[in-house]
């Protein structure tokens, strides 16, 4: 079969890409994943890509503090599958007025190559330091701040249009399929527990780029720390105080 033939060349039969993480789900047993592709995809089904089996946990290999790789085990949350409780049914192709021009000008702040500046802390939120250090620590430690990246890529990810497709092919396993823009989403999520978005090693960048390309992956990521970091718990008004 086709997936049987990517497995057989070490290519990730979510991604399509090459496997750079290897993992093993269980109890089946499949291992044609990379890791953070599988983990994200079990947020939105609890169940193996290729037999349908229930996923209980993820093997897979990190290196530890020590710099010597281990076996870890990710657990897969219980009820974290998405099939019935994700968005139901797609967004209308054409905006309201508001909503086009608000595309229009992300569209332009990308086309032009802008970069957001820094929006400092105000009365409603003192100390604004908690959130000037992004570690994967502190979003696996504070839920909110997983839930704020996740507004706001929730609608910035709509601005590129190649994204608002299916993620496998209509041909492909029988599922419900979330689209390329909502699969990124949770893959950055994944990303901001287990990278850290502040390295210098671009790893969080890297990652990114094999789906978005280099110069999108490190404009979104500029402006998602930006929007991390500013006392704003609305992406509108976070949309009102930016400057470029």
């Amino acid at each position: 079969s086709e997936s049987a033939d990517k497995a057989q060349s070490g290519i990730c039969v979510i991604c399509q890409e090459n496997i750079t993480s290897p993992c093993e789900a269980k109890p089946c047993g499949h291992n044609n994943f990379d890791y953070p592709c599988l983990a994200t995809w079990l947020e939105f089904r609890e169940t193996c890509p290729l037999c349908k089996a229930a996923v209980c946990e993820v093997r897979y290999f990190s290196e530890g503090e020590d710099g010597q790789t281990e076996l870890r085990t990710y657990k897969v949350p219980e009820g974290s599958g998405w099939s019935t409780t994700r968005e139901s049914g797609r967004r209308e192709q054409t905006p309201d007025p508001v909503e086009a021009e608000w595309l229009r000008r992300r569209r332009h702040i990308y086309r032009e190559n802008l970069y957001a500046l820094h929006v400092g802390s105000n009365r409603r939120q003192v100390g604004e330091s908690q959130y000037t250090e992004l570690s994967p620590a502190l979003f696996m430690a504070r839920p909110e701040l997983v839930s704020r990246a996740r507004v706001w890529l929730q609608r910035e990810l709509r601005i590129f249009d190649f994204l608002q497709t299916d993620v496998a092919d209509p041909n492909s396993i029988d599922l419900t399929r979330p689209t390329r823009a909502e699969w990124i989403r949770e893959f950055i999520i994944f990303l901001l527990k287990t990278v850290d978005i502040q390295d210098h090693s671009n790893q969080f960048e890297d990652r990114l780029s094999t789906y978005l390309g280099r110069k999108i992956a490190r404009h979104l990521l500029h402006e998602l720390r930006a929007w991390l970091r500013s006392p704003f718990d609305k992406p509108e008004d976070w949309d009102r105080a930016v400057q470029y």
